[in-house]
């Protein structure tokens, strides 16, 4: 078995920063890169500018409207900044309530698939781009998936391609949706007051 080691949030955010989407699937795929390949981070950032043409892109001068991800010198995509994503928070009871709703245990294709039903009219524009063959917004699920299992709410080691919720993960589901069902009531209890 390979050797243990604990990180601290701050720490786990930074190897999520650093990460490339459906490059990276575990923490240690981004330190052996960027600690053994001798990447520079500092060139592993997102952005969703790109070039308007050949010539703009000399210039230096970019159009915001545009879904191809500008490369840096090195090739590598820039980030997309965190303000012009769905925070990845947002992923969490989506993934939980798939899972719990389809007996604990689904293939992955399957869960990004729900999830990507219930967030769909949440996406911003930077996350429907497309990096690689699949939108940036499936990728921020996997990453998502991986705080997951790190917080004890999905099952670490489930074979390949299955994501399995933990009892810890349908507890929270449970609550959360006490908890929807709470503010409905008390929103309905208040439109029926008002009419």
């Amino acid at each position: 078995m390979s050797p243990q080691i604990q990180i601290d949030e701050d720490v786990f955010k930074a190897l999520t920063d650093q990460a490339i989407p459906f490059q990276d699937h575990e923490p240690n795929d981004v330190l052996r890169r960027l600690l053994l390949t001798g990447d520079d981070p500092k060139t592993i950032t997102r952005s969703t500018e790109a070039p308007e043409s050949a010539h703009a892109s000399e210039a230096g001068t970019h159009d915001q409207s545009s879904r191809t991800p500008k490369r840096s010198k090195a090739g590598k995509r820039r980030r997309a900044a965190s303000s012009t994503l769905l925070p990845e928070t947002e992923y969490r009871y989506p993934i939980l309530r798939a899972l719990s709703d389809n007996g604990g245990r689904m293939p992955t294709r399957e869960v990004v698939a729900a999830v990507g039903e219930f967030v769909k009219h949440r996406l911003l524009p930077a996350d429907l781009e497309m990096l690689g063959r699949k939108p940036r917004w499936e990728g921020r699920v996997q990453f998502t998936r991986l705080q997951l299992i790190r917080d004890g709410l999905m099952k670490e080691g489930s074979p390949r391609g299955v994501w399995e919720i933990t009892s810890a993960g349908e507890e929270a589901v449970n609550k959360q949706g006490q908890a929807d069902k709470g503010a409905t009531a008390r929103t309905g209890r208040a439109l029926a007051g008002a009419l």
